[in-house]
């Protein structure tokens, strides 16, 4: 990956950051965000966009930064995917126009533009239709059920690890006020402590199986 485009990727940290005064209770939805965009973020710069987009697109429904748009796109971008690319684009200028980024999106977004245009030109015109011509046959449209199952899959593990990744942060939250209180019992700890870990634990492993789902689900899709 070009070197240049290490900043572009980089404009939602400050989005995500948790103030000084919140270090004590941070919100489990920013830091939720936060973990699944530093996990998109070593994916684009491995090259690897679609778990990237993946991983940012999860970050934005935990925490609706607007600064997750632009990485959003770009990702898009990366993976040819011109016209998503754009609507994401005015996304993130609409959301947050005053942002140190929008002049480069507004950039990027007008370089996608004239791509979309001269795409649009190269494409052929289709052939007039001879007199009395007999019409082709019709073509079956493709059967894409087995992506659709394999993306509602991903979906729905995903979902589900949130909703763990939530849990385990509750529970050690709970553990470190009881902590502090001075009234938590060993039996307690030994819950909240196991708690927190069997869902840290299940949470992994469900975004990793959801990943899988969603790789599968892209194969499908251009597979049938």
């Amino acid at each position: 990956m070009a070197r240049r485009s290490l900043p572009m990727i980089l404009i939602a940290a400050a989005a995500l950051s948790v103030p000084g005064d919140a270090v004590a209770q941070p919100d489990p939805a920013v830091e939720l965000a936060r973990s699944l965009y530093e996990k998109g973020q070593r994916q684009y710069e491995l090259g690897h966009f679609a778990d990237a987009r993946q991983l940012f697109e999860s970050a934005y429904e935990a925490k609706a930064a607007p600064a997750l748009l632009f990485n959003i796109a770009q990702c898009h971008r990366k993976l040819g995917d011109l016209r998503n690319a754009a609507s994401l684009y005015r996304s993130f200028l609409r959301a947050d126009p005053d942002n140190r980024s929008a002049p480069m999106a507004q950039d990027l977004l007008q370089q996608v533009e004239e791509a979309l245009q001269r795409e649009g030109f190269a494409r052929p015109a289709p052939p007039a239709a001879l007199p009395n011509a007999v019409p082709p046959p019709q073509v079956a449209s493709r059967v894409r059920w087995p992506a659709m199952v394999a993306g509602g899959t991903a979906g729905a593990l995903l979902a589900v690890a949130i909703a763990e990744s939530l849990g385990a942060r509750s529970a050690t939250n709970q553990l470190a006020q009881l902590h502090q209180q001075g009234t938590v019992s060993p039996t307690d700890d030994a819950r909240l402590r196991g708690e927190a870990e069997s869902r840290r634990s299940r949470a992994t492993v469900l975004y990793v199986v959801s990943a899988v789902a969603a790789a599968a689900g892209a194969g499908f899709w251009f597979a049938f």
